[in-house]
């Protein structure tokens, strides 16, 4: 069987609604400590808010070591999140300040 080794993933938003996906359907084998770097494409200003899933794995021995990877994101309302075989970029929505005087 081949196998495919995933260390680090970059990751780019196209629009601020369409994200890269790489979804794996043969054995795979990961990092313990890989690094999501996200980007952003010229003239998206704000991502819309979400759950994206990044990086899928159906076959998957070691799907634990994804809670070690890290996020490399400008962003401070995007975080990484593993959920089972799968790992999500959520991106929070953007508060909204009123002021009265």
């Amino acid at each position: 069987d081949d196998l495919l080794y995933v260390d680090n993933l970059e990751v780019s938003f196209t629009s601020r609604t369409t994200c890269e996906k790489l979804t794996v359907s043969s054995a795979c084998e990961l990092a313990a400590a890989g690094v999501v770097k996200v980007t952003v494409a010229d003239g998206v200003s704000s991502l819309k808010a979400g759950s994206y899933p990044i990086l899928v794995l159906s076959d998957c021995d070691n799907a634990a070591a994804l809670d070690g990877w890290t996020l490399d994101c400008a962003d401070p309302l995007v975080g990484l999140r593993r959920d089972g075989n799968t790992l999500y970029l959520d991106v929070d929505a953007r508060g909204m300040m009123i002021f009265f005087r």
